[in-house]
This record gives structure tokens, sequence and C-alpha cells, in this order.
């Protein structure tokens, strides 16, 4: 019995017939895409834990980070 039958190529596969690549468009500059708001999620006597993972040292009413004084606007932290 013959075996099962391939199907042909196609027209200049595998020649080098397919020409000159087109040229690819030059890379354009690479963008983050943008992080959601950093949140406080829980906080004790001395400090806070961020959504980040970072922790944040109470110093009186204040919150500070690894750059200096943060704002809490609801639950939203902002850091320098």
């Amino acid at each position: 019995t013959p075996g099962p039958s391939l199907p042909a190529p196609a027209p200049g596969a595998g020649t080098g017939a397919a020409g000159p690549a087109a040229p690819s468009p030059p890379p354009g500059p690479l963008v983050a895409p943008p992080r959601p708001p950093t949140t406080v999620l829980a906080c004790d006597t001395t400090g806070c834990w961020a959504s980040d993972g970072s922790r944040l040292q109470k110093v009186g009413p204040q919150l500070i980070g690894p750059s200096g004084p943060c704002t809490v606007q609801g639950s939203v932290l902002r850091c320098p």
C-alpha cells in the first residue's frame, strides 16, 4: 500500500526566488505600560506595607518611603 502523499511545495519555495525582503520599520521608543497606583495595604504602630511590597516608616503622622516623605490620598500612596 502506498504511504500518505505530501502536498507539493509552493512555487518558488526553497529556491531563493522570493525577492528582496521589505525593510522593517525602525524600532520606536520603548514605553512601559502604566503601573497601577500604589496603595496602602496594612499599617501597624511603626509603619505601613504598600501594594508594591515596600515598607514605609511612620514618623509622627507622616509616612516615609525610600526617597522621602509620602502622601496618602484615600488609600492611594504617592512617594517621590
